[in-house]
C-alpha cells in the first residue's frame, strides 16, 4: 500500500464517529451458492444484518441468492425464484427484500426486473424495463422513468401494484427527463461503495424524488403518492448535473458557467453559489459532500491536467477551498472529507482541503469517521488484496489480506465483510 503523507500540515479531522474497534480480518464464513460462481455476473450486499449473495449462469439464464444473518452460520433461506435472464447485471438490497435488475436482452433490448421478499425469498413481483428506463426506490415505491411511455410510475415495493402514473412534461424537444432521489445526511453517514453508493440509505426519512424535464422545468415529487409539491420551469436541461440533498436542489449550469441552489420545498429564485472566473471552464462531478455542502471538479477546456477540486459552503454561499489534483474523476463524501480518485490513485483531502495521503489502491466510506481502505484496485477475479481500517485523522491498521476473494463483489457495513470467493460466498469480520 503506497502512501504518501502530507508533512507540516494541521490534520482538520474531528470526526463526529469515533474510531471503530478494528481487529484482524477473521477466518471466513464460507456460504454455498446455489447457483455456481464462475466468470458470470454474481454480487454481495450487507443491509440492516441481512446479508444477500447472488450468482448466475448465463448459460441457463439462472440467479441464485442466499439470504444469511452476518451473524449466523445457516442461510435464512435460498430461491431461484427471480427467473432467468441473458445476464444478469444488478442486485440492490431493500428494506423488503432485494431487487435484480438483468442486463439488456433479445432482439428489442429489454431487461428484467425481479423483487425478491425479505421474508423468505419469493418473488414479490417483477416487470419488463426497456433498455434505457431508469429505477429509483424512494419511501416504500419503486419510481420506474418509462422511457418508451414518457411517464413516470410508482409501484409499491412489497407487492408490486401500481400506485400512481404521472405524464411527463410536455415539451416541443424530444429526449428523456433526468430523474434523481432526494438524499438526506443520513444517507451519507454509513457505509459506501468505492464509488460513493450507500449501502444503506434510508429510504424513508425523505422519500421525495425530483424530475428534470426536456423543458428545463423541474418538479418535485412525494414517491409514495405520485403527488407534484412544487415546480418550475427553467431550471436544467436533462443533461445537466444535478442533486438533490438535504433540502435543497444543486444545478451545475455550464451555460452559465454556474452552480446554483434551490429550496426544494418552494423552489423559488435560486441562489447562485459560484460563478467560475476561468475562461473556458468545465465542471463536472458535482457532489454532496457534507450536510451544507457540495464538491466538484474544475478545469480549463478539456486539460485534465488543469483540474481542481473545489468545495462549496451551500448555506452560506461561498467557496470554502480549492485543491488542484490532474486528471480528477471521482469525488466521495467521508463527512466533510473527501476522496478524489484519478485513474491511477486515491487522495484523501480533509474538511480544510489539505491533503492528507494519496495511495494507489481503493477506499470506501464506513461512516462519517472511518474508512476501509484497499491496497489495489477491485478486481471480479480473486486475487490478493490486503485491507486497513483507518479512522480519520489516525494512521491505518492493518487487517490482513485475502486471495480468493473477488473484490469487485464485495459489500460491508462497520464490522462484517461480505464477498464471492472463487467458488463459494465468504463472511469476514474486520471490526468489533
Amino acid at each position: 500500500m503506497t502512501i504518501a503523507l502530507a508533512g507540516g500540515i494541521t490534520w482538520y479531522f474531528w470526526p463526529s464517529d469515533p474510531a471503530l474497534d478494528y481487529q484482524p480480518l477473521s477466518e471466513p464464513r464460507r456460504i454455498a451458492p446455489i447457483v455456481p460462481i464462475s466468470s458470470d455476473w454474481s454480487d454481495a450486499e450487507i443491509l440492516g444484518g441481512r446479508v444477500y449473495f447472488a450468482s448466475s449462469d448465463s448459460a441457463s439464464g439462472n440467479v441464485g441468492v442466499v439470504a444469511i444473518g452476518v451473524g449466523d452460520t445457516k442461510p435464512v433461506w435460498t430461491s431461484m425464484k427471480a427467473g432467468q435472464a441473458d445476464r444478469w447485471k444488478t442486485m440492490i438490497a431493500l428494506p423488503e427484500g432485494v431487487a435484480l435488475i438483468s442486463d439488456q436482452q433479445g432482439t428489442d433490448s429489454t431487461r428484467r426486473l425481479a423483487v425478491l421478499g425479505a421474508k423468505d425469498g419469493s418473488l414479490l413481483w417483477s416487470r419488463t424495463l426497456s433498455s434505457n428506463d431508469v429505477v429509483l426506490f424512494a419511501g416504500s415505491t419503486a419510481v420506474i422513468a418509462d422511457r418508451k411511455s414518457k411517464q413516470l410510475v410508482g409501484v409499491r415495493i412489497s407487492d408490486g401494484d401500481q400506485r400512481w402514473a404521472l405524464p411527463d412534461p410536455k415539451s416541443a424537444y424530444s429526449g428523456d427527463t433526468n430523474v434523481v432521489a432526494v438524499t438526506t445526511p443520513k444517507d451519507l453517514d454509513g457505509p459506501a461503495t468505492v464509488f460513493g453508493r450507500p449501502f444503506e440509505p434510508d429510504f424513508g426519512d425523505d422519500p421525495r424524488i425530483v424530475q428534470i424535464g426536456v423543458d428545463k422545468s423541474a418538479r418535485v415529487i412525494d414517491a409514495d403518492s405520485g403527488k407534484i409539491l412544487t415546480s418550475r420551469y427553467n431550471v436544467a436541461d436533462p443533461d445537466n448535473e444535478v442533486i438533490a440533498h438535504n433540502g435543497r436542489l444543486i444545478v451545475l449550469q455550464p451555460d452559465n458557467q454556474q452552480i446554483v441552489s434551490y429550496d426544494l420545498k418552494k423552489l423559488g429564485e435560486p441562489k447562485v453559489l459560484y460563478t467560475t472566473q476561468a475562461q473556458n471552464s468545465q465542471m463536472k462531478d458535482l457532489t454532496p459532500c457534507g450536510d451544507d455542502r457540495v464538491c466538484f471538479d474544475e478545469q480549463v477546456g478539456y486539460d485534465s491536467k488543469s483540474a481542481t477540486v473545489v468545495a462549496l459552503d451551500v448555506a452560506g454561499g461561498k467557496q470554502l477551498w480549492r485543491y488542484p489534483l490532474a486528471d480528477t474523476e471521482t469525488i466521495v463524501p467521508v463527512g466533510e472529507a473527501v476522496l478524489a480518485s484519478t485513474a491511477k490513485d486515491l487522495t484523501l483531502l480533509d474538511a480544510k482541503g489539505a491533503k492528507i495521503w494519496t495511495h494507489t489502491g481503493e477506499a470506501a466510506r464506513l461512516d462519517d469517521g472511518n474508512l476501509l481502505e484497499f491496497s489495489k484496485p477491485l478486481t471480479r477475479s480473486p486475487e490478493e488484496t490486503a485491507l486497513y481500517g483507518r479512522h480519520l485523522g489516525d494512521e491505518a491498521v492493518p487487517l490482513g489480506s485475502f486471495d480468493d476473494i473477488r473484490a469487485d463483489t464485495c459489500g460491508w457495513d462497520k464490522s462484517m465483510l461480505a464477498c464471492v470467493g472463487d467458488k463459494d460466498f465468504e463472511l469476514l469480520r474486520f471490526a468489533k
